[in-house]
């Protein structure tokens, strides 16, 4: 759509891309209902739930990557999608559960890589995101552990891959990602949600690892979430990652109120003001 096609036309033009994305969010609901009473064999039905399992899930990611994801009716289209294909994987489990959660990872990453998806606070998308991996989570916990667990350390590795922020090449040191950012956002939430001592240990050794070893052991943005994140994960009160954790944060600021009023703490990144004097504190006040 042109921009001045869109000064010219904007109300129509929404008003058309609505309706549309109502119809499709109709058409998702019939197609719940018509396969859940198909009269097929075993291997035709399978077919179909896998087949609509493929279909909801690209449709969900065009959502997120489309330029009317702001838009309610696109975020309404999406939590449909997603509420279909956790149905799926709940009531048919096996292979639909295996897919789905290959898929599912993908969708997250993209959806964490939406800045103007998480902002100050998630937004909709993020949040149906979220709410999927953990229905899914909780339903194969019990009953197919092993994929529930690559989808989970799946995503917590993805914190530690290396990133293109770093100096290569020459070439200018860039940012930290915005998908790493809201990852570990969406790790920490998870695991407050879903409250089990096991996800806990998958996912804090990692963001632990970071801190002391990777890209955020320096003071910076990554290491500052990274930070706030196991703060709150340790907060759920499981003994080993709470005790590692006031271990991390009480060696974290004492080092930092060391190193006050020294040469080096002039010359400091801004980011190692706020960890000494907010998240360090914060965290602390969290854990007690």
């Amino acid at each position: 759509i042109r921009k001045r096609d869109w000064n010219e036309q904007g109300p129509t033009l929404k008003a058309r891309i609505n309706a549309k994305l109502s119809v499709y969010q109709a058409i998702t609901r019939l197609k719940m209902k018509s396969l859940s009473s198909l009269d097929l064999d075993g291997k035709a039905v399978k077919k179909f739930w896998l087949e609509t399992l493929v279909l909801f899930t690209d449709a969900a990611e065009a959502c997120l990557l489309s330029v009317w994801r702001k838009l309610r009716m696109c975020e309404d289209l999406f939590s449909a999608l997603l509420t279909g294909m956790t149905q799926i994987a709940v009531t048919k489990g096996g292979q639909q559960l295996r897919v789905l959660l290959i898929r599912l990872k993908l969708l997250v990453l993209t959806a964490c890589a939406q800045a103007d998806a998480w902002a100050s606070s998630p937004g909709a998308m993020a949040e149906s995101v979220m709410k999927a991996s953990c229905e899914v989570i909780e339903f194969g916990w019990s009953k197919d552990r092993a994929p529930i667990d690559t989808f989970i350390m799946g995503l917590a590795a993805s914190v530690r891959e290396r990133n293109d922020y770093d100096e290569q090449d020459g070439k200018e040191k860039q940012g930290v990602p915005v998908v790493q950012l809201n990852l570990i956002r969406l790790l920490a939430d998870l695991s407050v949600a879903i409250s089990k001592s096991e996800v806990v240990d998958m996912i804090l050794p990692l963001f632990i690892e970071s801190l002391e070893e990777g890209d955020a052991s320096t003071p910076g943005l990554l290491r500052i979430r990274l930070l706030d994140a196991v703060s709150h994960i340790a907060s759920l009160g499981f003994e080993k990652s709470f005790r590692e954790t006031v271990v991390l944060m009480t060696r974290s600021y004492l080092n930092k109120l060391a190193s006050l009023g020294s040469a080096e703490s002039k010359t400091l990144a801004s980011e190692a003001t706020i960890e000494r004097v907010e998240v360090c504190t914060v965290s602390l006040i969290i854990l007690f």
